[in-house]
């Protein structure tokens, strides 16, 4: 009987779906108390990591595979992925930085009502991280997809018709599950709202308590998974609607493309470089065109006669993905040279390797048809799943680690000269490398080029998380790294001495190791004592002393269009101080341009809701 696909009555096969989402629910919701209060199985990550991606994917695995695969079949890929799920959550673990900073529940204030650094402690990383969190998801599906096609032909390779429609069907399974679970919780928020209406918040309590909260999300999900799975042709009916909309779309995104890429030609790339997010925007834009190459292909079959717009506008955007790749991997490469390797940067090189492998297919394909219009995209959108699940086995296993690769290149940019040890960043090894980072810490600790050097590595090594980065970057001298104005100006000698590492990030002078900051000294208020101005692209900063001597910030300067005021209108028009309104700080105008001013944002403390 495990040979043949077993036809579970729908009842039943509702009931066992619903006790799967039950069994998740709960699971994660225990999970999720250990985690808040730090008890066991919270108390390693080694443990704690892989239950919860146990906890959040296998059962998923199984509330669709049930009564969709063959009994034998659904235990060998339930096992199998268990397995992979364990050994790569336990290498995530392993390679991450050995513990996390945990803050207290409810932060300091200052008599000022900044925000002063919050109590916590060091405790051993839990979670797995959030890139690898995130590649799971495509991965599992693609998985599934092969292995639920497999097992529908009976065979290791099915068809490709088998391929299109299993993974198809669970791409809008997967959506309107999702809607669902979106108007679920809209209707419990409405209920709450409602009984406030007359003064009742049990309700409103009710779905606070996580207790409630996770196994009702689950068990929703599960109950849309089986809605989605029995009611064939609402499947059916709404992944055609979704490829005649798709395809449609076709001939736009072939315009724009083509535009684009004639553009080009007249404007040159360096406009293209300067945006900073070039490999992305050119990414996206080669998946948008194979998601549309194959929403117009579909399962191929021979009886689906294209219109003849569709078609042309398909084999161009076939033909369009290398330009596309090609401008990709150049601008990456770009970024490489420029600032060498990380963790992202590797990520991206894959991703550019496997849309790279699409459009060497798809290229293919237009001049070599093999019996029909793109008929060899068929095989090569096989051969392109494989290879980007090998391509996840090398990244997120010890093969290839990205984190290994990143720090590798940074300390032999280091040791070559190519960084000068004044350039060099630390916290990068410390929020990016992980163990690997680590040892590259302990190690300059003993043998950096100077004392100095070796005292940032060691700080760096005490870095909290990235909420403090810019504090590190900002632990500096200001001296050497301000540049004064006006020229007859001098910064305070008290202003320059005074510490300000305990300074929340957002009220301290913006200037670090790589760049200086511009600091514009003028007495705003008439009282004979100069206030720094701390002038950025974003918006400028004013600094204020009190009796006591210590400098803190009192607000800051913009104008009604969100643009902060320049140095350079700083420097060409000397400002123009407005009569103060209800706050004793006036306004600036510079050149005809008003810059109003705004006192700081109070960074209080929040409480948790009581239960939850």
């Amino acid at each position: 009987m495990t040979d043949q696909l077993v036809r579970i009555p729908a009842n039943q096969l509702f009931s066992a779906r619903l006790l799967i989402g039950l069994v998740q629910g709960l699971a994660l919701y225990l999970l999720y108390s250990a985690h808040d209060d730090r008890t066991w199985p919270a108390t390693s990550g080694y443990l704690f990591a892989p239950l919860l991606t146990l906890s959040l994917f296998i059962p998923l695995v199984a509330l669709q595979g049930l009564g969709n695969l063959r009994m034998r079949t659904l235990l060998i890929w339930i096992g199998s992925a268990a397995l992979l799920l364990v050994a790569f959550t336990l290498y995530d673990i392993w390679r991450a930085w050995p513990v996390e900073w945990v803050y207290d529940e409810v932060a300091a204030t200052s008599s000022r009502g900044i925000g002063l650094p919050r109590s916590g402690s060091w405790l051993p990383i839990l979670l797995p991280s959030v890139s690898f969190l995130l590649t799971l998801s495509p991965v599992l599906f693609v998985t599934h997809a092969l292995v639920s096609a497999g097992d529908s032909d009976r065979r290791v390779i099915a068809d490709y018709p088998t391929y299109f429609d299993i993974a198809w069907k669970l791409a809008v399974q997967l959506c309107l599950s999702a809607a669902f679970l979106a108007v679920f919780w809209m209707f419990l928020f409405l209920g709450s709202a409602l009984f406030r209406l007359i003064g009742l918040d049990f309700f409103q309590k009710l779905i606070e308590h996580r207790w409630f909260a996770i196994p009702a999300t689950a068990l929703a999900l599960s109950a849309a998974i089986h809605i989605t799975d029995v009611r064939a042709n609402l499947i059916r009916g709404t992944r055609t609607l979704v490829h005649t909309l798709l395809s449609w779309l076709m001939p736009l995104l072939t315009l724009i493309l083509s535009g684009f890429l004639l553009a080009l030609i007249f404007t040159g790339l360096q406009p293209l470089w300067s945006t900073g997010s070039a490999t992305t925007l050119l990414i996206l834009s080669a998946a948008a065109s194979v998601l549309l190459v194959n929403a117009t292909y579909q399962d191929g079959k021979p009886e689906r006669d294209l219109p003849f717009l569709l078609r042309h506008a398909g084999t161009l955007a076939a033909l369009l993905l290398t330009p596309l790749v090609a401008l990709a991997t150049y601008a990456l490469g770009l970024r490489i040279n420029q600032y060498g390797w990380t963790a992202d940067r590797v990520l991206a090189a894959a991703v550019v390797a496997i849309v790279a492998f699409y459009a060497a297919g798809y290229a293919a394909a237009v001049f070599r048809p093999g019996g029909g219009w793109l008929k060899p995209i068929e095989r090569w959108n096989v051969y392109a799943a494989f290879f980007s699940l090998a391509l996840f086995l090398i990244l997120f296993g010890p093969i290839v680690d990205p984190m290994r690769i990143a720090v590798a290149d940074q300390m032999a940019h280091l040791h070559d000269g190519e960084t000068a040890p004044e350039d060099f960043d630390f916290a990068a090894l410390r929020l990016d490398g992980g163990r690997f980072g680590k040892k590259a810490l302990e190690g300059l600790t003993a043998n950096g080029p100077s004392a100095n050097f070796q005292a940032r590595a060691e700080k760096a090594i005490a870095l909290k998380n990235w909420y403090n980065r810019p504090n590190f970057d900002r632990d500096v001298n200001l001296a050497d790294h301000a540049n004064v104005y006006p020229a007859e100006k001098q910064l305070p000698s008290s202003f320059i001495e005074q510490d300000w590492e305990s300074a929340a990030f957002s009220v301290r002078p913006n200037c670090t190791a790589i760049h200086n900051c511009d600091l514009y000294v003028v007495d705003l208020d008439g009282d004979n004592v100069d206030e720094v101005l701390d002038v950025t692209a974003y918006s400028t900063v004013g600094f204020r002393v009190d009796e006591e001597g210590h400098w803190d910030s009192f607000g800051y300067w913009k104008a009604e269009d969100g643009c902060a005021p320049s140095l350079q209108g700083f420097l060409a028009h000397k400002p123009k101080l407005l009569p103060p309104r209800p706050s004793p700080w006036p306004d600036i105008d510079i050149d005809g341009k008003l810059f109003v001013f705004s006192p700081p944002v109070n960074h209080l403390p929040c409480k948790r809701s009581q239960g939850r």
